[in-house]
C-alpha cells in the first residue's frame, strides 16, 4: 500500500509557494480528488513559536470576511488539526461545530525543516471546510504564535502575512499571482475608487485567466531574458520583474521587463526605489516614469504621495542614467544605467548588501492627456536586498524588510481599526519573540552563506544567501 502511494505522488507535480523568512508551502496531488498540503518551517523556529498555522480562503471572498479552514499545530510534537471560522480569533475544531475531521495529518523532519503535512479530498461535503477546486485560486494566510497558559494566543502582526496560489500541478511562486491580482479586496473600497470590488473583477478572478496561461506558455522565452549570467531578479505582481547586474564596478544596471499583456489598456508605468529602512510614509524615492508602450525611463524623484514623478532636471538636479527600451509583441523590455552613487541629491544611493523597496505603478491619462487617479489595484510594491546573485523566494517580502510608517496607519476600514487596536499587543510578544528570532535568522544566514541551507525534500535548489 505504501508503494502503491509512492507512485501516486510521482504522477503529480510538487508545487510550491514561498513565505517570508525561509518557510515554504508545498502542494501535490496523489489523484484526482486529493490534495496534501505541506508547512515547511525552518525546525530552528521550535525554539522561538509554540504553534504554527495556515488558513486558506478562497480568493473571491472579501479580507474582511475570514471564512476560512484553519490548520492549526503545536511545535511541541503537534499535528494538524481540521479548524474553521468566518471571524478574525481562535478557530474551533470542525467537529466542535458539528462538522467533521476530513484531514489525515502527520509531521515529520526533512533536512533542516520541520515539516507539518495533511492530506483532504478537494471536494470533503463538510459544511465547515473550504470546497477546494483544481486550478482554482486561494489566498492562504500563514502565522505563527505563542500558546499561554495551555491556549493558543494570538499571533503578532511581525509573525503573519499572506499570499495566493493556484490549486494545480507543477505551480511555482513567481509572483505573478500576487497582490493586487486575484486580491485582497474589501467590503469597504479603500480608496473611493471602484473597480477591483465589483462584481466582474470578482467573478475574473475566480479563473486562472488568459493573461496568466498565455504568461505560462511564454515561460520558456521570458525566463531566458531575466536569468541571465550575473542578474539577480525580484518578481513583481501581473508578470512583471525588476533584474540588476553589479557586475561592472560602482555600476548597477536595472533590467525591468512586462509583458505585453499586462501593460495593455495603460498610458503609463512608473518604478519607484527607496532604502527599506525608511518609513512607507517618508517619500524619498527614486523614480523612474515611461510613457507605454515604447517610452525609455526618464530619471526622476518624488518625497511625495500626491505626485509619483518629477523629473530630476525639473527639481535643479542632473539626468544620471543611461535608459533604453526594446519592445517586442510579448514584452517590453527597460534597461537602465547609472553609478551606484551619483553625487545628485535627486539620486537615493544604492549601496552593496542594503535592502531596497521598488514600488511599481500603471497609469492612465484622460483624452487631454491629464493623469487620472490610480486605484489600488493598479501599484504595489516589493523588497529585495542589492547583493549579486539573488532570486526572489519571498524570503524578503514584507514583515521582513518592511514595512514601516512614520505615522499611525489610517483608519479607513475595519482591517486597520484592527490593526490600531492590535498594535500594542503586537509589540509584547514582539518584545518576547525577536531576541530568540534574531539569533535563529543569524544562524541560518550563515547556513545560507555556506551554501548547506536547502529546501530539502523535492525541491533542492539552493536558498541564496540574503547576504552575498
Amino acid at each position: 500500500m505504501i508503494y502503491f502511494i509512492s507512485l501516486l505522488c510521482l504522477t503529480s507535480s510538487l508545487s510550491v509557494e514561498y513565505f517570508p523568512y525561509g518557510m515554504m508551502f508545498k502542494y501535490f496531488f496523489p489523484d484526482q480528488e486529493t490534495v496534501t498540503m505541506e508547512f515547511w518551517i525552518p525546525s530552528q523556529y521550535e525554539k522561538i513559536f509554540d504553534w504554527a498555522g495556515i488558513a486558506i480562503q478562497d480568493a473571491a471572498d472579501s479580507q474582511e470576511t475570514f471564512r476560512c479552514d484553519y490548520y492549526i499545530a503545536f511545535m511541541d510534537g503537534g499535528v494538524f488539526t481540521d479548524r474553521f471560522s468566518t471571524v478574525n480569533g481562535r478557530p474551533p475544531f470542525d467537529t466542535d461545530l458539528g462538522g467533521t475531521d476530513d484531514i489525515t495529518s502527520e509531521r515529520r523532519y526533512d533536512g533542516n525543516y520541520l515539516v507539518q503535512s495533511m492530506t483532504r479530498k478537494l471536494q470533503t461535503g463538510d459544511e465547515y471546510d473550504v470546497q477546494f477546486s483544481y486550478k482554482r485560486p486561494y489566498q492562504i494566510k500563514w502565522a505563527l504564535g505563542p500558546i499561554i497558559d495551555g491556549i493558543i494566543e494570538q499571533h503578532s502582526l511581525r509573525y503573519m502575512g499572506f499570499e495566493y496560489f493556484l490549486m494545480m500541478d507543477d505551480y511555482n511562486d513567481k509572483n505573478d499571482d500576487d497582490r493586487r491580482r486575484y486580491g485582497p479586496w474589501h467590503e469597504k473600497d479603500l480608496t473611493g475608487i471602484p473597480n477591483f470590488n465589483s462584481e466582474k473583477a470578482k467573478e475574473e478572478r475566480k479563473s486562472i485567466g488568459p493573461e496568466l496561461k498565455a504568461l505560462r506558455d511564454q515561460a520558456t522565452n521570458f525566463d531566458g531574458l531575466q536569468f541571465n549570467k550575473g542578474i539577480a531578479t525580484e518578481f513583481l505582481a501581473r508578470g512583471m520583474s525588476v533584474a540588476w547586474d553589479l557586475s561592472v564596478p560602482d555600476k548597477i544596471t536595472l533590467d525591468i521587463f512586462i509583458p505585453q499583456w499586462t501593460a495593455k489598456d495603460y498610458h503609463y508605468v512608473i518604478f519607484q526605489f527607496q532604502p527599506s529602512y525608511l518609513p512607507q510614509d517618508e517619500y524619498v524615492r527614486d523614480s523612474y516614469y515611461a510613457d507605454l508602450p515604447n517610452g525609455a525611463l526618464v530619471d526622476g524623484y518624488t518625497k511625495t504621495d500626491t505626485v509619483k514623478h518629477t523629473d530630476d532636471v525639473l527639481l535643479g538636479g542632473t539626468n544620471d542614467i543611461i535608459s533604453t527600451v526594446e519592445v517586442t509583441d510579448t514584452l517590453i523590455h527597460y534597461k537602465i544605467t547609472r553609478n551606484m552613487i551619483t553625487g545628485d541629491p535627486w539620486d537615493i544611493d544604492f549601496v552593496y548588501g542594503q535592502a531596497y523597496q521598488v514600488e511599481w505603478t500603471l497609469g492612465k491619462k484622460d483624452q487631454n492627456g491629464n493623469f487620472l487617479p490610480v486605484p489600488w489595484d493598479d501599484y504595489s510594491y516589493e523588497y529585495f536586498p542589492l547583493v549579486t546573485y539573488y532570486e526572489d523566494r519571498n524570503r524578503d517580502e514584507r514583515a521582513h524588510f518592511g514595512e514601516f510608517y512614520k505615522y499611525a496607519p489610517p483608519e479607513a476600514s475595519k482591517i486597520e481599526n484592527r490593526r490600531v487596536a492590535d498594535y500594542e499587543w503586537s509589540k509584547t510578544l514582539d518584545v518576547r519573540f525577536n531576541d530568540r528570532f534574531k539569533k535563529v535568522i543569524e544562524d541560518i544566514s550563515e547556513q545560507y552563506d555556506a551554501g548547506i541551507y536547502t529546501s530539502g525534500g523535492n525541491d533542492q535548489t539552493n536558498m541564496v544567501s540574503l547576504i552575498s
